[in-house]
């Protein structure tokens, strides 16, 4: 009779302990996991993708461990280039090497592919400006970069005796957010890569759990008290590499002053000037063509005729304030750069859609536009000096 009873008890408790995991998953996830197909797309969204293989390089910041690695370096053996793409040409005794330099945006000139025919867009107008050249265009961009970090990298190529034709750099607005949304709280020094005290904290982080958090995202046991646990083991993971939850004790560490927001800007203006003319001296020294480009943004006003999908899904971010309030003042009006293309109102006139995100990325049509502009200007411009 004890037996039964302790059995009875046992199974109220499994179904009391049940129902209330049920109601929490349901909580948590807003889904059931009875209704299958929904409850495992909503847990897809925790699979930890590639974005995790990065690394702090002691020069130039955040490096992709997805980057191409390129033969032609036999010094290193990094991953150094987002993207190398080679067009065609039947005259390969013409050659011209590219570099393309810049942060997140400038990746995107080469993520974005044009459907047509498969080339990615920039690769396609540079080489109808070049049609009788064999165009070999590397994009050396770096996640979430500022300068000086473009600054460094190409000194950093060179060192590996990478040599280019043409250089073309993209700066913008996170050359002034980065500075103050992202070092100022941790009271890192505002020439630092973003966020880099937490970054290099990242890099200690243990990823052993991602294989068995990846592979627990892709099952549903149905029974409410599995599923909770993995859903906790699942957040664990995630909450354990994620840098933003590493106690940065670099305030204790570093010198910090504080000052006006007007003075800080005024700072990372100068740091992006002096790293600009930097990178054109370091032109004329080593004899390529350097274009200095300074890229468009939502959030700068009447920049942009903003359309209904712009303004309902990729409107309102933690910089816009920065860059409302003093992307104006970004320009080459103090910068003695003799080849600079400003297209911070290239889409001033246009109603339909160019970006893709509330950051700063465009999409296709968009990234079409600005690539134009920019073959548009080698065509007129270009010397092979």
């Amino acid at each position: 009779m004890k037996i039964k009873k302790s059995f009875f008890w046992l199974l109220v408790f499994f179904i009391l302990i049940n129902i209330i995991s049920l109601i929490t998953i349901k909580v948590k996830t807003g889904e059931n996991i009875f209704n299958s197909t929904k409850y495992l797309e909503k847990k897809n969204t925790y699979f930890i993708g590639e974005q995790v293989r990065r690394y702090m390089h002691p020069f130039i910041g955040q490096i992709d461990l997805n980057n191409k690695l390129d033969e032609e370096n036999n010094i290193t053996d990094e991953f150094l280039f987002y993207d190398i793409f080679e067009t065609v040409s039947s005259n390969t005794n013409q050659e011209l090497k590219i570099l393309v330099l810049g942060g997140s945006v400038a990746l995107n000139l080469s993520k974005n592919s044009d459907e047509n025919n498969g080339k990615n867009i920039l690769a396609r107008n540079l080489s109808e400006v070049f049609p009788n050249k064999k165009l070999t265009i590397y994009n050396a961009s770096l996640k979430a970069a500022k300068q000086p970090q473009q600054l460094f990298k190409l000194y950093y190529l060179y060192l590996l005796n990478y040599r280019f034709d043409i250089v073309i750099n993209f700066d913008g607005p996170l050359e002034l957010a980065h500075p103050i949304v992202k070092n100022l709280p941790l009271k890192e020094e505002l020439i630092y890569p973003r966020r880099y005290s937490q970054e290099i904290a990242g890099m200690s982080k243990n990823f052993a759990c991602i294989k068995n958090s990846n592979n627990l995202v892709k099952k549903n046991s149905f029974v409410p008290i599995i599923e909770l646990y993995s859903l906790y083991k699942i957040k664990s993971c995630i909450d354990s590499l994620n840098v933003k939850n590493t106690p940065s004790f670099w305030k204790e560490k570093t010198k910090y002053v504080q000052r006006s927001e007007e003075e800080n800007i005024n700072r990372s203006l100068k740091i992006w000037q002096n790293s600009s003319l930097q990178m054109y001296n370091f032109s004329k020294l080593n004899n390529f063509f350097y274009l200095h480009v300074i890229i468009p943004n939502q959030y700068l006003k009447d920049s942009k005729i903003l359309s209904d999908e712009e303004k309902e899904q990729f409107f309102g971010y933690e910089y816009q304030f920065v860059i409302e309030k003093y992307y104006e003042k970004f320009n080459f009006d103090n910068l003695k750069i003799k080849n600079s293309l400003d297209l911070k109102y290239v889409f001033k006139n246009i109603e339909k859609t160019t970006y893709r995100d509330k950051c700063c990325r465009y999409n296709d049509f968009g990234v079409e536009i600005i690539s134009k502009k920019i073959a548009k200007y080698l065509k007129s411009n270009f010397i092979k000096q």
